[in-house]
């Protein structure tokens, strides 16, 4: 955890961007219960197919998108989109810090 923390505050103190895989499943599960609390959570379908899709049922067309996705992606997907393809039992997570510029 600390690893982490040291990466991101170097990163966010030179202000660019930087991304890390968390091979540990434990203690990814951890920062996302923990992210979960915080006050600005916020949960939303990722990925530019899921996106546009959704943006384009947004604006009337019929869309089909092809996707394995869990029952909570399932219910955020627009009325018009139609999904084919299997079910997964867990979401593909990505969490996303972001901060203003000069925020400490």
């Amino acid at each position: 955890m600390e690893e982490l923390r040291k990466s991101f505050a170097y990163y966010f103190r030179n202000g660019a961007a930087t991304e890390r895989y968390v091979a540990n499943s434990t203690l990814f599960d951890v920062l996302v219960k923990q992210a979960e609390r915080l006050q600005h959570y916020r949960y939303s379908v990722g990925g530019n197919a899921a996106v546009m899709a959704m943006r384009m049922s947004q604006e009337g067309c019929q869309v089909l998108l092809a996707a394995s996705l869990t029952s909570r992606h399932l219910e955020l997907i627009a009325p018009y989109t139609k999904v084919v393809g299997g079910s997964v039992q867990r979401d593909d997570i990505h969490l996303i810090l972001e901060y203003k510029a000069g925020e400490k």
